[in-house]
């Protein structure tokens, strides 16, 4: 996120709090299984995915005075939690802007090799391989996760076309999703 540098920001990854590949594997294995269709729905929550001490270190940079990267300062400051789990991370952010893509847009890029599953390593995997993944554990998981924070959102970005991306206020937003 270095070219998104500007002086009074801090820009945090909350890629950067995930558990590592291997262990993110071993416990959505269970739910992805084997067979090279079946799976199950996966009961996992989204903090799941998330190494707690490394959450409790994201959040030491929420606090004023307190950075891990020199030079940046952090007070005043306007800083910048991104990503799939930002919400963990701050909490008790002031703003909570959600971005999505849709599930097609998301298969898109599955077979152009392009994205991985949620905290994976897998952007050369078989689309199969991608999208059972997808269906069994990271939308299930993504999912419950937006209805949790729902409530908490400024703004919404919900692409309807990639050619045509819209940014809506909360309250408009939150209408059509809360029937999920």
């Amino acid at each position: 996120m270095d070219h998104l540098y500007h002086p009074g920001h801090h820009w945090i990854n909350a890629a950067d709090a995930l558990r590592d590949t291997a262990d993110i594997h071993e416990r959505v294995h269970p739910y992805v299984t084997d067979d090279p269709v079946f799976g199950y729905i996966t009961p996992l929550m989204l903090a799941d995915f998330f190494d707690r001490n490394k959450i409790e270190a994201l959040r030491q940079e929420l606090t004023p005075g307190i950075t891990s990267s020199p030079g940046i300062a952090t007070s005043p400051a306007i800083i910048w939690v991104c990503g799939t789990g930002a919400g963990l991370i701050a909490p008790d952010a002031d703003w909570l802007i959600y971005a999505d893509m849709p599930r097609w847009e998301i298969q898109l890029r599955f077979r152009r090799n392009e994205i991985a599953n949620l905290g994976a390593d897998n952007a050369q995997a078989s689309f199969s391989e991608q999208y059972k993944r997808g269906f069994f554990v990271d939308w299930r998981v993504c999912d419950r996760h937006k209805v949790e924070q729902m409530e908490r959102w400024i703004m919404c970005w919900i692409p309807r076309s990639p050619a045509s991306l819209r940014w809506s206020v909360a309250a408009p937003c939150r209408q059509p999703c809360g029937r999920l």
